[in-house]
C-alpha cells in the first residue's frame, strides 16, 4: 500500500492525497487475481488503516487466506528517537532509506532532542502497538516479530517467518543501513535530560 502513495513529495501528505481518489481495492484485486502467486506488502498502522477502511474490510473478509506479520519494537524510547532522527534526515536530504556505504559518509551522530517530543512519540507508539495487537486478533494466522529479534538474530527470525508463511527459507540480505546510533546514550546528546524527564514514569524501563 505504501508504494501507491509515493508520488507526492511531501511525506506527510502523500498517502492522504492518494486516498482521496483511491480505495486500494483495485490494487488488492490485482494482487489476488492470480491464485498461483503469493503477494506481500507493508501497511503502516494506524495511518493506512484510517486511510483505507475499504481495504481493511477486504482483509477481514478473507482472514483465512491472510498471513499477518505484526512488527513492533520493544524499546519505545529508541523507537521514538529513531523516528525523530529519520524525519530530520528526510527533511535535510529528502530520503528515508540509506545504503550502508552511503552512511559511512553521513556517520550517525548524537543529536540534541526535545525530550518532551521523545516522550510524546514513545507514548504514541505505545498506543499504536496496543491497537495493532488488538486488531490482529481478528485474524487466525498471525505471528508477532520484534525489531530487536531481527537485529539480534536475523537468520533465526527470518527462518521463523518463512516457517509461518510455509515457504522455503532463503538467505536474505539488505543494503539498507541504520542512520541512528545504536544506543540512547550515543544517539541523544542531552541524554541526562532525557533520563530526568522519564524517571518515575513507565518509560524509565527503556533507558
Amino acid at each position: 500500500m505504501e508504494r501507491l502513495c509515493e508520488d507526492s513529495k511531501d511525506p506527510t501528505k502523500r498517502c492522504e492525497l492518494y486516498a482521496k481518489e483511491n480505495s486500494g481495492i483495485a490494487f488488492l484485486e490485482e494482487l489476488y487475481s492470480s491464485p498461483e502467486h503469493a503477494a506481500g506488502f507493508k501497511m503502516q498502522w494506524p495511518r493506512q488503516h484510517g486511510l483505507y477502511p475499504d481495504a481493511m474490510h477486504y482483509f477481514e473478509e478473507r482472514v483465512e487466506t491472510m498471513r499477518i506479520i505484526v512488527l513492533t519494537r520493544n524499546n519505545l524510547l529508541e523507537q521514538a528517537v529513531s523516528w525523530l532522527n529519520t524525519f530530520t534526515f528526510y527533511t535535510k536530504h529528502q530520503r528515508y532509506n540509506w545504503d550502508k556505504r552511503e552512511i559511512k559518509k553521513h556517520k550517525p551522530m548524537a543529536q540534541h532532542y526535545d525530550v518532551a517530543a521523545i516522550k510524546e512519540a514513545a507514548y504514541g507508539y505505545q498506543e499504536i502497538n496496543t491497537s495493532l495487537k488488538q486488531h490482529a486478533q481478528k485474524f487466525p494466522h498471525v505471528v508477532h516479530m520484534t525489531y530487536e529479534q531481527l537485529q539480534n538474530n536475523q537468520q533465526q527470525a527470518l527462518e521463523a517467518i518463512c516457517t509461518f508463511l510455509e515457504v522455503p527459507y532463503t538467505p536474505m540480505h539488505s543494503n539498507i543501513g541504520k542512520i541512528t546510533p545504536k544506543t540512547l546514550q550515543d544517539a541523544v546528546k542531552n541524554y541526562d535530560e532525557l533520563v530526568a524527564a522519564v524517571q518515575g514514569t513507565d518509560l524509565e524501563r527503556y533507558l
